[in-house]
């Protein structure tokens, strides 16, 4: 391989994981906020950040929070045409049924 294309494939790399969200550093609120824009490849970290947060709330805290970001996710949907929708279902964001009871993670659900 020459030596520019190793140096434009670990730029890619580099620049990949530079625009990879770091949900970490958010707040909750921010984090409700960002419930209803996520790219497919941040559902993952994003949901295991809410569980790591999750971990550490009272039930009741754990509960509002939870459904503050069903909440955002539906307004967001809701507001999609049905094409929109579909292509953000086959995009990877529809990782089982949106939390009616057939996607398990430690006793709570988001998608």
């Amino acid at each position: 391989m020459n030596k520019g294309l190793k140096v434009m494939l670990s730029l890619g790399l580099l620049s990949c994981v530079a625009f990879a969200a770091n949900f970490s550093k958010m707040s909750n609120d921010e984090l409700i906020k960002a419930a209803g824009n996520l790219a497919a490849s941040d559902v993952s970290d994003f949901r295991d950040e809410v569980y790591k947060r999750i971990e550490n709330m009272s039930v009741k805290d754990a509960r509002e929070f939870r459904n503050k970001i069903r909440e955002n996710r539906r307004n967001s949907i809701d507001k999609m045409t049905v094409k929109e929708y579909r292509e953000y279902r086959e995009g990877g964001h529809y990782g089982g049924h949106y939390g009616y009871g057939e996607s398990h993670h430690r006793g709570f659900h988001f998608y």
